[in-house]
């Protein structure tokens, strides 16, 4: 092999990921509730180790940072109509 490998994703079952992408979708949805990665882990039925390497081959980002990015992210603004 060559200077440099290359890693593969980690491949993960399609129930692991589509479970991984509703706890996304929740974090979206509700990114102030102050639901700890065992809440999330009991309310999805995931392992904790499949739901931390899933979220992060996913987003990039550990579920902890990702929540707090989403925290600090400004909100829509409302318009009103007079």
């Amino acid at each position: 092999m060559g200077g440099s490998a290359v890693c593969r994703p980690q491949q993960f079952s399609a129930d692991i990921s589509k479970r991984t992408q509703e706890v996304y979708q929740y974090i979206i949805e509700n990114p102030f509730t102050k639901d700890t990665i065992q809440d999330l882990v009991c309310m999805f039925g995931l392992a904790k180790s499949s739901l931390k390497r899933c979220f992060k081959s996913i987003t990039g980002a550990s579920i902890g940072t990702f929540v707090r990015t989403k925290r600090m992210e400004p909100l829509p603004t409302c318009s009103v109509i007079e």
